[in-house]
């Protein structure tokens, strides 16, 4: 929407999000089941340039309706509201881009009685103030150095707080804390970037100090009715570090190489342990031939490129990490001509050796493989 010489945007969201979770294949009965409503709006300034700085004012507003039904409880029914009032800007001073953001957050979650979880009704609010800093120095063509500070903030939810029962979705059983505090973090990153017109690259290092982390801890203990570990929604000082690195080389129009790498390194500074949920190394990579047009055909390709995941070393002695493993996708496709239009045909061939692996991160590590071979086809078409 124009005004005067900004203009505005307004996005505006609504989600529904009903689950149902059986105990067993061809059960009937609702072992759990959840139902949101979610509400979204966002309004954005983008104002005029202020001298040589220019940048967006705007306002975020959310709420989440939650109900649960089924024979089981897992958290109390809830509503969960929240606004945002948040500034960014931006200026180009000569070798120097400079950008700053500040936000505030308001968050109110109002909470039912439920005699089965032990919850009585209540209101609880949390509010905070958050910005980043960030610069970017263009020390000599094609190179840049870029520095980011920020510092964030997180609300705890009513699964933190209140959750008290079996959640079939994660297998595992969750007991929430009711007295857990405010997230909030100090983070920094600094990057190194080279651009030119075939190559592409950033290799970056990041710390992130964050008080109050909150995560869900395995007890080793486990429930007797259904067998699943006991997870405990935990809190403490937490330290995240780590690198992140790409790459992309386009040496001739034919051929294009892609590559990246990252490893995150995280740690309780209460209990000094290692955190629970954190990725180990990984890397990905790939190679694409791309032909030219000929007849009906346009933009033809084929790639080649896979993922490979290291065994988490650094875990929880209540957790259980798989094996490490390395993944291989093949892909090919292209544009057809179809009277005035055309219609893009994509193959991809995920897992292709169809390799048994777990992912450190996923809920089911102890029960199930990650998906086997999958093929996919998607067709595209331009009106």
């Amino acid at each position: 929407l124009p005004v005067g010489a900004s203009h505005v945007d307004v996005d505006l969201g609504y989600e529904r999000n009903r689950r149902r979770e059986f105990e067993e294949d061809g059960a009937t009965d609702i072992a759990l089941g959840l139902l949101s409503r979610t509400y979204t709006a966002d309004v954005r300034l983008h104002h005029v340039p202020l001298g040589k700085v220019g940048g967006i004012v705007g306002a975020s507003w959310s709420r989440n309706e939650f109900e649960k039904f089924g024979q089981e409880t897992l958290i109390p029914n809830n509503e969960y509201s929240g606004l945002g009032l948040y500034a960014f800007e931006q200026a180009e001073l000569g070798r120097f881009s400079l950008s700053a953001g500040a936000r505030y957050d308001y968050r109110r979650l109002d909470v039912q009685d439920d005699a089965d979880i032990g919850t009585v009704a209540q209101r609880r609010t949390y509010n905070s103030v958050t910005g980043n800093l960030g610069i970017l120095y263009r020390a000599a063509e094609p190179v840049a150095v870029v520095l980011n500070l920020g510092r964030g903030f997180r609300a705890p939810t009513a699964f933190d707080l209140f959750s008290n029962g079996v959640h079939e979705g994660t297998v595992r059983f969750e007991r929430g804390d009711s007295t857990l505090r405010n997230e909030t973090s100090i983070n920094a990153d600094l990057a190194l970037r080279i651009q030119t017109r075939s190559l592409t690259g950033e290799v970056g290092a990041f710390a992130n100090y964050i008080n109050n982390f909150i995560f869900p801890d395995p007890s080793g203990v486990f429930d007797a009715e259904s067998g699943f570990q006991i997870f405990d929604i935990g809190q403490g000082d937490a330290r995240l570090t780590g690198f992140e690195a790409a790459l992309e080389y386009h040496g001739t129009p034919w051929l294009h190489l892609r590559g990246t790498a990252d490893y995150t390194r995280g740690q309780n500074r209460t209990t000094d342990t290692p955190l629970p949920f954190i990725p180990p190394f990984r890397a990905t990579y790939g190679v694409r031939f791309e032909g030219g047009s000929g007849g009906r055909l346009r933009s033809s390709y084929v790639s080649v490129g896979g993922e490979s995941n290291a065994k988490q070393t650094r875990v929880d002695p209540e957790d259980f990490a798989p094996d490490g493993y390395t993944l291989v996708n093949l892909g090919a496709g292209g544009s057809l001509a179809v009277g005035s239009g055309t219609v893009g045909v994509d193959l991809q061939l995920r897992n292709a050796f169809a390799r048994r692996y777990a992912s450190f991160l996923s809920r089911y590590k102890t029960y199930a493989f990650d998906p086997g071979r999958n093929f996919i086809v998607r067709l595209t078409t331009e009106f």
